[in-house]
């Protein structure tokens, strides 16, 4: 007879921190698109489960559903949405200099870096979407 080895239960509770981890969010440090090298920037941003991108998605699902009735959203009305819903999530930065001018964080000032630089917007995504960076070792 051959004995199965059954995996050991965890303790949910392990994870009451990674709430708490997700409201404070990471810092997400930019890299230039093509060499990898960090530019400085670092961008603060809530996770997945967070207060802040729940209401943030909930928000573009209602908008959605009103505008729905009236007619389809248009790919680039989609790309608003996914860009407005990670601003939302961003909770601040540091060093965003443009045209030699250091940009104060805002909501709004996050959705248009995102707009005028979407490889910015790709990295941050990227970490605001995984549960595994906000994970406390």
């Amino acid at each position: 007879m051959t004995q199965t080895k059954t995996a050991a239960t965890m303790d949910l509770a392990a994870f009451d921190g990674l709430a708490e981890a997700q409201e404070e969010g990471i810092e997400v440090a930019i890299l230039h698109p093509g060499t990898g090298e960090d530019l400085g920037i670092v961008i603060r941003v809530a996770g997945p489960d967070s207060a802040r991108q729940r209401q943030a998605r909930e928000q573009q699902v209602d908008r959605r559903l009103r505008k729905r009735s009236a007619k389809p959203l248009s790919a680039g009305e989609l790309a608003d949405a996914a860009r407005r819903t990670l601003a939302a999530a961003v909770i601040g930065w540091n060093r965003v200099v443009i045209d030699g001018k250091e940009i104060p964080f805002s909501t709004e000032a996050a959705v248009a870096l995102f707009q005028r630089f979407p490889w910015i917007q790709e990295q941050v995504d990227q970490a605001a979407g995984s549960r595994a960076d906000f994970l406390k070792s």
